[in-house]
């Protein structure tokens, strides 16, 4: 049985299944409210006002006989049977500043300690045509021009006669240094040489904070820094990592700070206007369970016994990129993989 569901003050209706968790049911039309205990009942915080409506809740002592008069629940314990009014009280909704506005880094002054190495660079080459007596493959043509040996995936393989003929055949190639090689990710007609960006990215248990590169001068052009979405499902680590173990809740703690990044990323490109499609790479940050829950994989063995991430390098993870652009993590913790 489906039931509609109103919020207000946001005017917002969304329609859900019966017994689904009111907690759930919010977090379903895309507001957060207030959960840090991930939903488990004992943090207090994600207190609503059903306004009309029958429901199910559990008796808590974390809230008052005055609150319960006025219509007050935990969402996370209230159990959706009817069609329901919901109010938000704003202390209980977890509003997030939106990235246009939120603070732009100062300028860096210290002197660079690293030698500038990019992750991706980016190579513009003239091909001499197929002729009768040059009939070296499309592929082994271009490698040889690059003078290195690299990798490319199959898909962008299957594309290269095309776009080798239609540049006639004057290309950029964009190359990810995987440290013990090189590796194609995009072709494209002409000289872009010039568009070559990347995003630096620190993942935090309360803050995500990026910084956008020309990756041809290793200039930083501009900063942000935003609340880490995935408060709503918890303000710690174990919390969140209790909260995945849920059904779909890895899933939902994933959309969460893609979102945050991709509201940074998308932002601090409308600010430089370049496209988004010029941002060939992101170099991510993080302790070891941010990392885990950014890559959507599960992280609940840390709590049993400790382990770190076995892979570094990740092609685009749905974020405003390029299929192929480089995504390369480095993460917290005393073990390493190669």
């Amino acid at each position: 049985m489906i039931h509609k569901i109103k919020i207000v003050p946001d005017n917002l209706e969304i329609n859900v299944e019966d017994n689904t968790d009111l907690l759930t049911a919010i977090s379903k039309s895309g507001l957060r409210i207030r959960a840090s205990c991930g939903g488990k009942g004992i943090c207090g915080k994600c207190k609503v006002i059903i306004k009309d409506g029958k429901y199910v809740t559990k008796n808590t002592h974390l809230l008052t006989e005055s609150e319960k008069k006025r219509g007050y629940v935990l969402a996370c314990q209230t159990k959706v049977i009817d069609n329901l009014l919901v109010e938000i009280p704003l202390q209980y909704e977890e509003v997030f500043t939106p990235a246009e506005k939120t603070k732009r880094f100062s300028e860096r002054t210290e002197e660079e300690v690293f030698t500038f190495c990019p992750l991706v660079k980016k190579i513009f080459v003239k091909l001499e045509k197929p002729s009768l007596s040059n009939t070296t493959a499309d592929f082994e043509r271009l490698v040889h021009k690059l003078e290195m040996s690299v990798e490319i995936d199959l898909d962008l393989l299957y594309g290269l006669e095309k776009v080798l003929r239609d540049a006639n055949w004057s290309v950029t190639v964009t190359l990810a240094d995987y440290n013990i090689y090189s590796k194609i990710i995009r072709i494209e007609p002409g000289d872009t040489t010039r568009n070559n960006y990347g995003i630096a990215l620190d993942i935090g248990t309360t803050t995500v904070a990026i910084y956008l590169v020309d990756l041809n001068t290793g200039k930083i052009l501009d900063a942000k820094v935003s609340y880490n979405k995935q408060i709503a499902f918890g303000e710690d680590v174990i919390t969140r990592m209790m909260y995945a173990q849920e059904e779909n809740g890895l899933d939902k703690l994933n959309i969460a700070i893609k979102e945050t990044i991709n509201d940074l990323i998308d932002n601090v490109a409308k600010e430089e206007n370049i496209l988004l499609s010029d941002i060939y790479a992101i170099q991510c940050a993080g302790n070891t369970t941010m990392t885990h829950m950014f890559l959507n994989i599960p992280p609940h063995n840390m709590r049993v016994l400790k382990n770190t991430l076995c892979r570094r390098y990740f092609n685009n993870s749905k974020f405003y990129l390029y299929p192929h652009n480089f995504v390369k993590c480095i993460y917290g913790g005393t073990n390493q993989c190669p």
